[in-house]
C-alpha cells in the first residue's frame, strides 16, 4: 500500500472516530453523566472554582485528545478495524494532531474569557 494511501486511510480513521465518540456520548444521554457532573460541581465548589469552568474544561479534551484515540473506546476499535489499520497507526498518526488541537481550543476558551487563568 502507497504511503498516500495509508495516509488517508489514518485521516478517515480519525474523523470516523470523532465522529463516532460524539455519536456515543449523545447516545449515553444525560442519565449516566449526571452522577459524574454533580461530583465534579461538588469538587470544583471545594476548590474554589466555578463548576461551570470544570466543565468547560473537562469539554475541550474530551472530543479531542480523549476519546478518539482511546483504547477505551469501541468507537475507536471499531473505525480502526474498518479502516483495517492497527490502534498504534491511528494513535501515532492522530495524537499530535489532536494534541494541538487542544491546545488552540484551550488558548481561544483562554482568550474569551470562558477559562479563567
Amino acid at each position: 500500500m502507497s504511503s498516500r494511501a495509508e495516509s488517508t486511510r489514518i485521516v478517515v480513521s480519525v474523523a470516523a472516530s470523532a465522529a463516532g465518540a460524539a455519536a456515543a456520548l449523545a447516545a449515553a444521554g444525560a442519565g449516566v453523566g449526571a452522577t459524574g457532573a454533580a461530583a465534579a460541581g461538588a469538587a470544583a465548589a471545594a476548590a474554589g472554582i466555578a463548576p461551570v469552568t470544570v466543565a468547560r474544561a473537562a469539554l475541550l479534551g474530551v472530543h479531542t485528545t480523549g476519546f478518539p484515540v482511546s483504547p477505551l473506546t469501541p468507537a475507536t476499535f471499531l473505525v480502526v478495524g474498518l479502516s483495517e489499520i492497527s490502534l498504534a497507526q491511528h494513535q501515532r498518526f492522530s495524537i499530535p494532531f489532536l494534541f494541538g488541537a487542544s491546545l488552540v481550543m484551550t488558548a481561544a476558551a483562554v482568550a474569551f474569557g470562558l477559562i479563567p487563568i
